[in-house]
């Protein structure tokens, strides 16, 4: 996913800077700082949910602010999970398990690696962030969180018509307003920022 081509508020990549300690209300580093890898792969995920185009498609009807079953390929989550298997975290479900008030998100459980939270990388996709990911191995239709989205939600949404192809390269209306002159603060280093966020997620681990 390229982030020149989606839709993000500017404080959302200044949160997405390396170490990334907190993102909206979410702290990430309450049992330890995450490490490179496994933080690559949070980021991978959280910028899917808040700038891709296409999460518009699997919007949760129960809850608009988040998506449900979205495809992701089993191998995206192997390698997730491998990442992250010697990192901390004190919840399995990243929605439900903690302690939340204004400061944010508490853990109610011991910090364990994820290699004890999770069995594997399924369990890791299909947990952390509740129903919102469905674990796929249908090669093609499913999404690994890379540059080749618009083409992989076009064969998953329209797989038989070329046409949709070319239609989905521009990208659906965003589930959040894009960034705007007035959002950005000014002295906010966006293109760089930009930048960061798509050797991110450009880059193959």
């Amino acid at each position: 996913m390229s982030v020149k081509a989606s839709c993000c508020f500017s404080n959302f990549t200044e949160e997405l800077v390396s170490p990334v300690t907190k993102v909206e209300s979410t702290h990430w580093d309450l049992c330890q700082q995450l490490s490179p890898r496994c933080e690559d792969y949070m980021i991978k995920v959280e910028c899917f949910y808040q700038c891709s185009p296409h999460a518009v498609h699997w919007m949760n009807p129960n809850y608009p602010a988040g998506f449900l079953h979205v495809p992701i390929c089993e191998s995206f989550c192997d390698s997730w999970f491998d990442a992250c298997k010697d990192d901390l975290t004190c919840a399995k479900n990243w929605l439900n398990d903690f302690k939340w008030d204004s400061d944010g998100n508490h853990c109610q459980q011991d910090c364990v690696p994820f290699s004890e939270m999770y069995a594997n990388g399924t369990d890791l996709c299909q947990s952390m962030w509740g129903s919102s990911f469905m674990p796929s191995s249908s090669e093609g239709r499913c999404l690994e969180m890379d540059n080749q989205e618009n083409t992989v939600v076009s064969q998953i949404l329209c797989p038989s018509s070329r046409s949709h192809r070319t239609n989905f390269s521009h990208g659906k209306p965003c589930h959040r307003s894009a960034l705007s002159p007035d959002q950005i603060s000014p002295d906010a280093d966006i293109p760089s920022l930009m930048e960061h966020l798509d050797d991110l997620i450009n880059t193959g681990l």
